[in-house]
């Protein structure tokens, strides 16, 4: 099969449009979308939505004046708790919770599937935990392929 892209990028907001989705991506947000409403049967297992941490509730407790930009490099995708804006659409293991975000989602997933190149995510790193501050779709992706590692721009807050 024959899929025709055409992948945009604005530096901005790092926008994605994508003329063709690869069928895979359809399936592959199927299985990581989350739906933020449990089912009985899902709340009878216990199953709860584990929220993205949220920046603003680790700076509650302390603050951190020190900080310093660390370069791009690749960061294990696993230590990807948090979020400086988009605790409403991710969970802590970055599935979707929201249907509505499924065409930008593919989106990603049919440019990565097909290896077409995208920035790296921009991340703030706390001890040993990152924060998002650009990238919740690519991290998302990432995880669903199992991905273990994705370039960063780093900033250290200490």
């Amino acid at each position: 099969m024959n899929i025709s892209l055409a992948v945009s990028y604005t530096s901005s907001q790092h926008a994605y449009n994508t003329t063709g989705h690869d069928p895979r991506a359809a399936k592959l947000f199927d299985r990581a979308y989350r739906n933020p409403c449990p089912t009985r049967f899902q709340q009878w297992l216990g199953r709860t939505i584990q929220p993205l941490l949220h920046l603003d509730d680790v700076l509650a407790h302390g603050s951190l004046n020190h900080r310093h930009h660390d370069g791009t490099r690749a960061i294990a995708v696993n230590q990807i708790h948090g979020t400086l804006n988009r605790g409403d659409d991710f969970d802590y293991n970055f599935r979707p919770l929201k249907n509505a975000i499924q065409q930008r989602w593919r989106s990603v997933a049919t440019a990565m599937m097909h290896e077409i190149s995208l920035p790296p995510i921009e991340v703030i790193q706390i001890g040993e935990a990152y924060f998002v501050k650009d990238g919740h779709h690519r991290i998302s992706v990432a995880r669903a392929l199992g991905c273990d590692y994705l370039d960063a721009v780093v900033e250290v807050w200490h």
